[in-house]
């Protein structure tokens, strides 16, 4: 049975999606349908049952162009993007590298917004344990769940934004990321786990300097990685304890 997405994170009529039995349009999958998902904190690759359906109606589209092909979403859809992880489709940007099924690589070439004067449907669907499918003939790698910004969680899509969220970091200081940002590609964190209150803090640039150096040393404990790279895949939680001692080891916190 079809329900509503709180966040509206959908694809219209026609869009479609790498199912078992070959491509599908979004609006004609049904649960217990199996689809091809991916798990980026694993590497695996397989068919999911979907467990739920979406429909909504929305006024406002975004068509996503990789040459000639369009995919039209909405803003709040997330879509991967290669070294920055999970991406609302509204935070996109021209050059942004997205992943195919086949493991290819494929780059944004234009956004373009589009204003209706009439609602049209929009379709999504949940699948089972990895909550993420392929879209359009090309097979673009998307999350089904919406990530949509939620202003008492205090998270935010981007450095920037949480940036100017917080205002000026003080004579002489930086924002740090406690957990790295580099870890939404890592360890597939979503940006507004990372770029938030919570998680960013100014420290004073000398100290965010010897930090980051300390991130991109091998220690002991490492196993020959670099100590980020040795945190990939770890939990958010493990890795926020983690931060929080390195920066009482540098004096930032007691």
């Amino acid at each position: 049975m079809a329900g509503e997405l709180p966040a509206r994170s959908c694809f219209v009529a026609g869009t479609l999606i790498l199912t078992k039995d070959g491509h599908k349009p979004i609006d004609e999958i049904q649960v217990g349908e199996e689809v091809y998902s991916y798990n980026p904190e694993t590497g695996e690759k397989g068919l999911k049952p979907v467990v739920n359906t979406f429909v909504h109606d929305k006024d406002v589209l975004l068509n996503v162009y990789i040459g000639e092909l369009k995919i039209e979403t909405t803003e709040e859809h997330p879509f991967w993007v290669a070294d920055k992880g999970w991406v609302l489709a509204g935070d996109l940007e021209v050059g942004d590298q997205l992943l195919l099924h086949s493991d290819e690589i494929v780059e944004i070439t234009e956004l373009e917004w589009i204003h209706l004067v009439t609602p049209v449907k929009v379709y999504n669907f949940e699948v089972k344990d990895w909550h993420t499918y392929f879209v359009s003939e090309i097979d673009v790698f998307v999350h089904n769940k919406a990530l949509k910004y939620d202003p008492d969680a205090g998270g935010f899509s981007s450095f920037r934004r949480v940036k100017k969220a917080l205002g000026p970091a003080g004579k002489g200081n930086q924002y740090h990321h406690i957990v790295e940002q580099s870890q939404i590609a890592k360890s597939g964190f979503l940006p507004r786990q990372i770029h938030h209150y919570d998680n960013v803090i100014a420290v004073p640039k000398p100290v965010h300097r010897k930090i980051s150096s300390y991130y991109s040393s091998k220690r002991d404990f490492t196993n020959g990685l670099r100590v980020r790279d040795w945190l990939a895949g770890k939990s958010f939680e493990e890795q926020m304890e983690f931060g929080l001692k390195i920066m009482k080891d540098f004096g930032v916190m007691q």
